[in-house]
């Protein structure tokens, strides 16, 4: 063992497909490479794999989750913007699977569930993303705050 693993050459991996409908850029795909794309997400990334287990898995662990959060990302707010709220849902939710409680993915959401006039699950998933951050003790964005403010209240508060 050298420290690497490699796949037989006839051997594939939702990852090896992931990355080639990514290739370019997250932000050159259209929308419906990205949905091809987290069509192949069925979990966190080595997810059978406890914490640990696999040291040399960690990083690709974390690329891989941080992959798939910019493809819901990017391809919610793509869907939305095209007035099809199902779709942003989708995305944001199957981004969701490979990166829990993850605070862009969740203001996706957000923005989904208030643009479709749903504030009961405005206020669930504001809720979510909050006590999400305070669990953890870390500060959320500032744009995350802007969010929350605007969809709850329906402006900014004024910031001394």
């Amino acid at each position: 063992y050298l420290g690497r693993i490699r796949l037989h050459e006839q051997v594939t991996s939702d990852w090896e497909h992931l990355v080639l409908l990514t290739t370019g850029g997250v932000n050159r795909q259209p929308l419906d490479r990205l949905v091809a794309a987290l069509e192949l997400v069925r979990g966190a990334p080595l997810a059978d794999a406890a914490p640990g287990q696999w040291g040399w898995a960690e990083e690709f662990r974390t690329d891989a989750a941080a992959l798939i959060r910019d493809v819901g990302v990017l391809a919610a707010r793509l869907a939305r913007e095209r007035g099809d709220l199902d779709t942003s849902r989708w995305a944001a939710n199957r981004a969701l699977v490979a990166a829990p409680d993850d605070e862009l993915l969740l203001c996706e959401r957000i923005r989904t569930e208030h643009a479709a006039g749903r504030a009961d699950e405005v206020e669930r998933l504001v809720t979510r993303v909050t006590r999400t951050a305070r669990t953890l003790g870390v500060d959320l964005l500032p744009e995350t705050i802007d969010l929350c403010q605007e969809v709850l209240e329906g402006q900014l508060r004024a910031r001394a």
